[in-house]
């Protein structure tokens, strides 16, 4: 964020800006920074120089997809959540570091799952603790958090115990979230709109199809990726009438597999 871009979102009046504690100390990167090609290493090694500087309690990182720019790829993931954790290793003092990442796109009708981060795998394996935030259907100001991984103790907010919080400024002008109450995931995920997800759902299934995936295994992946139960033969069904074209005639299955012309009945004459 901009240093204005702080000041608007903190300010407690038409011009007060909000008074910072003086142990709060925020980093930016250099505008005049290009080398983006090794970025994720220098970036790291100036974190640990200024926690090693600092000394800090809490270091908060907004976010790892700026800091490490191919995050979704595991590798990349990998190396940088492993320097992060030997700097909070060597620091001297008991640091906890907050990690934020952004989640790609994702259907909001489904649950928020540990697969939807970016370099999922990376933050499974190296992270502590995982806490996801999500909008709530029911508010534009309203979020909810969910516990996706808690090493050293019980998971007690999870899909049927989600923590709901209304986003608010405070009389100092500080943005904070509210405790509003606990509730189920559920009642926040958008309604799914299959009709309109129904074309890209069947395309997907026949270019797996095409490459040798069964329809039973097909049914579990739409269930899976899309949250939408369908049996195989629903899908088989589908499928054929999705791969069918209808100016041509002509399927892109092979013939065994494409739809059966459906035959004209002859009336009977009594």
């Amino acid at each position: 964020m901009e240093e204005s871009e702080v000041f608007q979102r903190y300010k407690s009046g038409e011009a007060d800006g909000f008074e910072w504690h003086k142990n709060f100390f925020r980093c930016g990167i250099n505008p005049n920074f290009i080398d983006f090609e090794d970025a994720d290493t220098l970036i790291t090694n100036e974190i640990q120089l200024q926690i090693e500087d600092q000394k800090p309690d809490i270091v908060i990182l907004d976010n790892i997809t700026y800091i490490s720019s191919e995050s979704s790829d595991t590798k990349m993931a990998t190396k940088t959540m492993k320097k992060l954790l030997s700097i909070q290793k060597t620091s001297g003092n008991n640091l906890s570091i907050i990690v934020i990442a952004h989640t790609p796109k994702r259907d909001p009708s489904l649950p928020i799952e540990l697969r939807h981060l970016a370099g999922a795998a990376a933050f499974a394996n190296f992270a502590k603790n995982i806490i996801a935030i999500s909008k709530s259907k029911l508010d534009p100001s309203m979020r909810y958090l969910k516990q996706l991984k808690n090493r050293q103790d019980v998971e007690m907010y999870q899909e049927e115990n989600v923590i709901v919080c209304g986003v608010n400024k405070n009389d100092s002008g500080r943005l904070e979230y509210e405790f509003l109450k606990y509730g189920r995931e559920v009642d926040h995920l958008m309604t799914p709109d299959y009709k309109e997800q129904e074309a890209d759902i069947l395309a997907d299934c026949l270019q797996r199809h095409k490459k040798g995936e069964s329809f039973r295994s097909l049914a579990d992946h739409v269930k899976m990726e899309y949250g939408i139960t369908m049996t195989h033969t629903t899908v088989m069904r589908k499928v054929k009438e999705f791969a069918f074209n209808e100016l041509t005639g002509k399927s892109e299955l092979d013939d065994s597999e494409s739809p059966k012309p459906k035959a004209s009945k002859a009336k009977k004459n009594k």
